[in-house]
């Protein structure tokens, strides 16, 4: 399992038997706190085949995130869409109200489909369905 990671930002973990990249954000408040994200972003891309599941998770998020991220969160999915994209689960605690809707917005401005679940094991259960 390939991980890219910033120290209490994200980790970006490749899990090449499922196809999947799993993506668990901390604090990620200020993008020049992020300076190798995108970068990472493009680099687990090429570790998967387009078809992959996308598990993302901001369960250890303790603020909503600032609007100077959103553009570089906007700017990643696009590579995540033109990735091959093709289930995308993100996990959100049901009290993260801000985050959760965040999360929606730039998802929507990107256009990338998501489905939200409040718990870890129920979003993995998902991806490993077959369509």
């Amino acid at each position: 399992m390939k991980v890219f990671e910033e120290k209490d930002q994200y980790e970006l973990c490749i899990e090449t038997e499922k196809n999947r990249i799993i993506l668990d954000f901390g604090e990620c408040q200020d993008p020049a706190k992020l300076p190798n994200y995108n970068k990472h972003v493009r680099e687990a891309l090429k570790k998967v085949t387009p078809g992959y599941s996308l598990m993302a998770s901001i369960t250890e998020k303790t603020k909503p995130p600032k609007l100077a991220i959103t553009k570089m969160l906007k700017e990643s999915q696009q590579d995540f869409i033109n990735g091959g994209v093709n289930k995308t689960a993100v996990v959100v605690p049901s009290k993260a109200i801000l985050q959760k809707m965040t999360l929606l917005v730039v998802t929507k401005l990107s256009g990338m489909n998501i489905k939200v679940f409040s718990e870890r094991n129920k979003a993995e259960k998902w991806l490993d369905e077959k369509d």
